[in-house]
């Protein structure tokens, strides 16, 4: 009877690990296929006399906008995001947008902006820290999301700042 018990529990324990396995691997390809799934459109950063050119994602709707990079754990693995991948967040009138990082497992350099004419000047920027839970909100008409880690030809994300042009193409 021990024996049989062993063997049960064995088998249960198994079966949870599996279980626990797929669950896992199941959400990193859902995040994966549902980033894919986002408009992408052209960005040019005119930055130190500079023009760099990559391609992002928009996020439109609210349920895109609240998702965001919410439970991505492997962006610069997406073929999508090979090297650069940014996402765009529009909004239809300057207005305050708040944003956060729980459950967003890498640095995000978060840059307000207020577009014009097809351009747009920064009005505020954010060194998002990993799972924050800290709110941060600004005035603009759209955020923009770089991951910290990414070079964008040879423009360090991290050292984007105030000065710096932003043009979107099919945006």
């Amino acid at each position: 009877m021990k024996e049989q018990k062993r063997i049960a529990i064995g088998i249960l324990a198994a079966l949870i690990l599996v279980l626990l396995t797929f669950n896992i691997t199941f959400k990193q390809r859902v995040m994966i296929n549902q980033l894919s799934l986002l408009k992408s459109c052209g960005l040019t950063i005119i930055a130190s006399n500079n023009t760099y050119n990559t391609t992002i994602y928009e996020a439109i709707t609210q349920a895109e906008q609240e998702q965001g990079y919410m439970n991505v754990s492997i962006v610069g693995k997406n073929v999508e995001c090979k090297n650069n991948c940014g996402m765009l967040f529009p909004f239809n009138t300057s207005q305050e947008s708040c944003f956060w990082m729980k459950d967003t497992e890498f640095p995000i350099k978060q840059i307000w902006l207020n577009e014009s004419g097809g351009e747009a000047r920064v009005v505020y920027i954010e060194n998002a820290s990993p799972y924050s839970t800290n709110i941060v909100c600004a005035y603009g008409n759209a955020v923009l999301e770089l991951p910290m880690n990414y070079t964008i030809s040879n423009l360090s994300v991290s050292k984007i700042g105030y000065n710096a042009l932003f043009y979107f193409k099919n945006c």
